[in-house]
């Protein structure tokens, strides 16, 4: 049985391995994911309107939903209802707008498929964040298990400061009121449903992983830079890859792309490596086996002949 203390996944048997002993680990069997391209220091598990490009401008984030809110609607014919907070930050996360909400999946592969398939970090091990979201709501003072939806009354006191000014200096919200929780939210989009998200609000700038009492409601496992490769090669076996999890024709061109890329690479690297290529003389390299045909064949040997007239006519004619 895989340990979750072995911090390193080099494969997908291992990845697999270690969500089955994470949902143990979880007490109500949740258990969330975030992949990221590169393991460093400095990338600290806090929303993007509070890292250091956008932090330090006063008001940067009640400006850009103030402005999002005033234009979108000429832009986009399924804005939420202007009081609709929770619709409007998901709209905004998803046009990818710095908001303080960070995105996980309850996918490990989807996770994973993130954390592996960035070409800019392919020399730098990547890292594959696991969260217990029940736990974390417990670690804010609520019941233990519980999970909020984003427009829930309970999560409003975190959310709300996104979009408006306190009036005075009164109005100001308490800092004890400012918590982090882990929330689910409506649906807007395809790509919402397909990568299974997740988010955490957070009401303060505070990373998660440096929360006191994290080993209650988070992980830290590495994907090193060597087994990046293989580990996106079978994810895309199972199904896992941009054209699915960006279910549109932009996902579906960079995937078209990323693939025949990676077909004339091969191919160069193989010419590069032949005999021909070398300057020396040999015969013509053997042809790889077709493995799939030769598996079929070797296990048809023993099958009965099928008389050709006994197979109905399925409207094949037609196509």
């Amino acid at each position: 049985m895989y340990e979750i203390d072995e911090a390193r996944i080099t494969n997908v048997e291992k990845l697999v391995q270690a969500s089955l002993a994470l949902y143990k680990w979880s007490r109500n069997n949740i258990v969330w994911y975030r992949g990221e391209a590169a393991s460093r220091p400095e990338w600290k598990l806090a929303p993007s309107v509070y890292r250091a490009t956008f932090s330090s401008a006063k008001d940067v984030e009640v400006e850009l939903g103030f402005h999002f809110l005033r234009s979108a609607p000429t832009r986009y014919s399924s804005c939420p209802e202007p009081n609709d907070l929770a619709g409007w930050i998901t709209l905004m996360q998803h046009y990818r707008l710095p908001t303080r909400l960070l995105d996980w999946s309850s996918s490990v592969v989807v996770a994973a498929f993130f954390a592996v398939s960035e070409t800019k970090y392919k020399d730098e091990d990547a890292t594959l964040w696991v969260l217990n979201p029940g736990a974390l709501n417990e670690a804010a003072g609520q019941p233990p298990g519980l999970i909020y939806h984003l427009a829930s009354p309970e999560v409003r006191k975190s959310l709300t400061p996104a979009f408006v000014r306190p009036a005075s200096k009164e109005n100001q919200p308490k800092p004890e009121d400012m918590k982090t929780f882990a929330v689910l939210a409506r649906e807007i989009d395809a790509r919402m449903m397909v990568q299974q998200a997740a988010f955490t609000l957070h009401g303060n700038p505070a990373p998660l992983d440096d929360m006191p009492g994290r080993d209650a409601f988070l992980k830290k496992f590495i994907i090193p830079r060597g087994a990046k490769v293989q580990i996106e090669q079978h994810l895309r076996l199972l199904g896992i890859r941009r054209s699915t999890l960006f279910p549109d024709l932009a996902g579906l061109a960079e995937d078209l792309r990323d693939v025949e890329m990676e077909k004339a690479a091969e191919e160069v690297k193989q010419a590069s490596a032949s005999p021909t290529a070398t300057g020396k003389e040999s015969d013509k390299p053997a042809q790889a086996p077709n493995i799939i045909y030769e598996i079929i064949a070797e296990e048809s040997e023993d099958l009965p002949a099928i008389d050709p007239k006994s197979i109905p006519n399925c409207g094949y004619d037609a196509i």
